[in-house]
This record gives structure tokens, sequence and C-alpha cells, in this order.
């Protein structure tokens, strides 16, 4: 039986990719960033769009 990312489905090969992905933005750094850098973002939208 050969194993290996080769013998992946699409379907899996998503699931793993957003796995991954999940792992590193969980991190307390990237936590912190987001914070900060969504507020950010916020505000700036509000500010463009104040009625909405």
């Amino acid at each position: 039986m050969k194993l290996g990312i080769d013998r992946l489905t699409g379907a899996q090969v998503d699931a793993w990719t957003r796995f991954l992905v999940s792992l590193m933005v969980r991190g307390p750094d990237m936590v912190d960033l987001t914070r900060a850098r969504g507020g950010e973002v916020l505000r700036a939208s509000l500010a463009e769009r104040p009625d909405e």
C-alpha cells in the first residue's frame, strides 16, 4: 500500500490545507495581530461609510 500526499483526493488535500492554516492562525502572535488589524479595518470601514 503506497502512502503519501500523492494518494490524497482533492477533498482530502483541501481538508488538510484548511487544518494546517488553522493551526498557523491560532498562534498567540497571529491572534494579537488579527485583533489589532481587525480593529483598524473596522474603524476605517465605518469612517468611510458611517451609514452602513
